[in-house]
């Protein structure tokens, strides 16, 4: 279908529930299927998506867009910081982030967003479970399922933005996932979900392209780079490969741009306002980047649709990913 904020006109996006196991809290959570208009013929590989704190599946159209041209399908879970499991669980979130000592209310901001992390995380390996793998004998069928065209659900990857990116590496470790693009990946996730920590306790090997943005001030270059010798570095043989979009912003991976990771969850928990000051002084080049330099927004999104064209979809469909030289050439 149509609509949204970036190019959709060769794709087309329906809506499913999943269901939940009692391990992930039950219930049922939207996910959103993009494919190729020309449907299932066109369709040879599944990528699941894993969006940044502050947007949905919906700030990235444009991108799910340009997957389906290379002959991709894009899943992507829609859970937010308004989705009831992930306040429900706040407890549970609690015991496992804190797991030696008493959480206090100065706590309340980290262990709302590690329970939305976690959330989305579990979410994430949901889609991949049944897509992949089914929904299990005790149901046959389900609609996310049905919804993947059969020839795409073997060849899969993953890929994420901000919050989302730093989750691919705990993904891709308990789903068995050969491949993640992680777009400006957030190193300082919550508990056991830290990034750096399980990229390098992979034991299998999976190949990593890190995008990082030059003027990212939640995901500096520096910090991205560091996740991808983490990958290079781990038992598992995996290979990472860094590279970083001159002049780009961290929304700036976004069609729609927003404010990013704005410190709603540090401001809930917070003892002092002057905590938030520093995520709010690295909003501010974005703000500055979507009111005055739109065209370097533009270009960053063509980068980054031609990195993914250029790695990932040769890595889902199993072809050999170009060299370095190559990826640069295409940014």
């Amino acid at each position: 279908g149509g609509g949204g904020c970036g190019r959709r006109a060769r794709a087309r996006a329906r809506a499913v529930r999943v269901a939940r196991g009692a391990a992930g809290g039950g219930g049922r959570f939207w996910a959103s299927v993009t494919l190729p208009a020309a449907g299932a013929a066109a369709t040879q590989g599944t990528v699941f998506f894993a969006h940044g704190f502050a947007q949905g599946p919906e700030s990235y159209a444009g991108m799910a867009g340009a997957l389906a041209d290379q002959g991709l399908a894009l899943v992507a879970p829609h859970t937010s910081i308004f989705s009831w499991p992930v306040w429900r669980s706040l407890g549970r979130r609690a015991r496992e982030l804190r797991p030696d000592g008493p959480v206090s209310l100065r706590d309340f901001g980290a262990v709302l967003q590690y329970s939305l992390q976690a959330q989305l995380a579990e979410d994430l390996l949901t889609c991949v479970r049944v897509v992949r793998g089914g929904p299990g004998p005790s149901r046959p069928t389900c609609a996310l399922r049905e919804a993947v065209p059969a020839a795409a659900r073997a060849r899969s990857g993953l890929l994420g933005h901000s919050m989302g990116a730093g989750l691919l590496f705990w993904a891709a470790r308990a789903a068995g996932v050969p491949c993640a693009a992680c777009l400006a990946p957030l190193s300082d996730l919550r508990g056991p979900l830290r990034p750096g920590p399980v990229a390098r306790s992979l034991r299998r090997r999976v190949d990593c392209l890190v995008l990082a943005a030059e003027e990212d001030g939640f995901a500096p270059p520096r910090a991205c780079e560091g996740l991808a010798r983490d990958v290079n570095g781990s038992p598992g043989g995996g290979r990472a490969l860094f590279l970083s979009v001159p002049g780009g912003t961290h929304t700036g991976f976004e069609d729609c741009v927003s404010l990013g990771r704005l410190p709603l969850a540090a401001l809930l928990g917070a003892p002092r306002a002057a905590a938030a000051l520093p995520e709010l002084a690295a909003a501010l080049p974005e703000l500055a980047a979507a009111l005055f330099r739109p065209q370097r927004l533009a270009d960053q999104r063509a980068a980054r649709d031609a990195a993914l064209a250029a790695w990932l979809a040769p890595a889902v469909l199993a072809r050999a990913p170009p060299a370095r030289a190559a990826l640069e050439a295409a940014l």
